[in-house]
């Protein structure tokens, strides 16, 4: 039979497949070995959910021309707009569901959500209602979902990607946790509340990573933990004789406040400790409105 002229092409280019998969095979071993550097992570994807449905009260309700914290105008925009704009710059996003009434949901839809759902009687229940939002989609809810509140006037796409990039992996729960000196570097002369820790004082974020396979079962705890929140007495209970007495001594640190978070809810709780300042300034009353205000030189109480 005569020589096909084709051959040495089909054997060169075979060849150099083979050579391709054998480095992309000694190249995966190599990861495995030595581990694999951030930059090379993986990119996991995820669906957030926007609890946006927080009303305005006191002084803060008759400056501003809303009824809702997501509504507010800080620097000719809602924070609900800025919000989701902030999630839609951040390529491992997905889905975003916001939870809130019909006085925001044209504000939502104008800034480009997925999905919509209305709030039900507390905080946990509004998560739950904006998970089960998702579990309804042909796709399903992502591994771990992202809930943020939608009342941070400075949130960041950066300022998320390294609360989530220093998420483990078996993480069930991540919190973001900011230092008091980082905080008030950020924004001088702040009121802020922080917790006095053997750590340092420190706030949470609001922001939080779960994984949405235990958001049913974690539902029910925090339920009655929310419930507990107006209790002195409930709250003591919940907490334990050796959390109050570590609080008291000023002897309680984050890994002793982890650990009993982890008992309560039965799943693996992570604090993000060094986490933005930005991730914890929220707006609850009308001084934190007016400071936001000055920030960014805008008068407050402006209709957008």
């Amino acid at each position: 039979m005569g020589k096909d002229p084709a051959a040495p092409v089909f054997i060169s280019a075979g060849l150099s497949v083979l050579c391709c998969e054998l480095t992309s095979l000694l190249e995966f071993r190599r990861r495995l070995i030595l581990g694999t550097p951030a930059s090379l992570k993986l990119r996991l994807e995820y669906d957030v959910i926007v609890p946006a449905d927080g009303p305005l009260l006191g002084g803060l309700l008759r400056i501003a021309e809303v009824e809702r914290k997501a509504l507010l105008n800080v620097g000719g925009r809602s924070i609900l707009t800025s919000t989701i704009e902030t999630l839609r710059s951040i390529d491992q996003i997905n889905r975003i569901v916001v939870v809130g009434s019909d006085q925001i949901l044209d504000n939502a839809r104008a800034s480009g959500i997925d999905g919509y759902v209305s709030p039900g009687k507390s905080a946990p229940d509004n998560i739950l209602r904006g998970f089960q939002w998702l579990q309804q989609q042909s796709e399903g809810p992502t591994n771990r979902v992202l809930v943020v509140t939608a009342d941070m006037p400075f949130l960041t796409s950066s300022s998320l990607m390294a609360f989530l990039d220093s998420c483990p992996d078996d993480a069930d729960l991540a919190l973001p946790i900011i230092k008091k000196e980082d905080f008030n570097r950020e924004y001088p002369e702040y009121e802020a509340i922080y917790v006095r820790l053997k750590d340092g004082e420190i706030t949470p974020g609001c922001a939080y990573l779960l994984r949405s396979d235990l958001i049913p079962a974690l539902h029910q705890r925090l339920e009655s933990l929310f419930s507990a929140r107006k209790s002195q007495i409930r709250s003591a209970i919940i907490a334990g004789p050796e959390i109050a007495l570590r609080f008291i001594t000023r002897n309680l640190a984050v890994s002793h406040i982890v650990h009993r978070v982890e008992s309560l809810l039965n799943c693996r709780a992570f604090p993000v400790l060094g986490s933005a300042p930005e991730l914890a300034f929220d707006i609850d009353n009308q001084s934190d409105y007016e400071y936001a205000c000055r920030l960014v030189q805008y008068p407050p109480g402006e209709a957008i």
